[in-house]
């Protein structure tokens, strides 16, 4: 399940929020935090997710996020969270309905 809220705390402490577009794959909007270009202005990108086991190969286009160098990531994801090829882990967050309204 790659769906929900994710924290980065790498870029900002900032949520990612993941969602399913279709089958194997995913969207996933965020913001940039304060030790990036742009703070607080939003970003997109597309994932492709390949089911190995009990964890996801991602593929990660960040289409969305036009100031990123390398615009092609990949990532696996694994027991509430996701690994980055370049070390960084985003955690998915317990969240209840009640505190979204």
């Amino acid at each position: 399940m790659l769906q929900g809220w994710y924290y980065d705390p790498l870029h900002g402490h900032c949520l990612r929020r993941i969602r399913r577009t279709s089958m194997h794959r995913y969207r996933i909007t965020g913001v940039y935090g304060d030790d990036e270009p742009h703070t607080g202005g939003t970003w997109y990108a597309l994932v492709t997710a390949t089911p190995d086991g009990d964890e996801y190969a991602l593929e990660v286009d960040f289409v969305g996020k036009p100031t990123k160098r390398n615009r092609f990531m990949t990532a696996r994801s694994s027991k509430r969270q996701i690994f980055w090829d370049d070390g960084n882990v985003w955690k998915l967050l317990y969240v209840s309905p009640a505190q979204l309204t």
